[in-house]
């Protein structure tokens, strides 16, 4: 007897869409939550998240004084050494920080 065209549900694909809508209901919240900083961190502009990274580090070594290079900031922020060194910059000549070879203070 042919059917009209219409899939047939079966019980194991209606089990599998209630799965599916309950770990969507939870799962979507959670990525998003993670997405909207990451999405803010990632695309805003590298004097903000520089400043951002620095206060974060100077916050966990409890330092005004750290050393670290334009190349190990690079890396940690996922952008260019050049970017870093510019962005730096700008940040001294508003009297944030002040650096020199390696050693920046806040």
């Amino acid at each position: 007897m042919p059917t009209s065209g219409r899939s047939q549900v079966g019980p194991e694909n209606k089990l599998l869409a209630a799965l599916s809508a309950r770990c969507y209901k939870r799962l979507f919240p959670a990525l998003e939550a993670i997405e909207l900083p990451l999405g803010k961190i990632l695309y805003s502009p590298i004097v903000k998240r520089l400043a951002r990274w620095l206060l974060l580090m100077q916050n966990r070594m409890e330092s005004d004084v750290m050393q670290l290079t334009h190349e190990f900031i690079s890396t940690m922020l996922g952008t260019r050494r050049a970017g870093v060194t510019i962005a730096a910059g700008k940040l001294q000549a508003a009297g944030i920080i002040t650096y020199h070879r390696g050693k920046s203070q806040f």
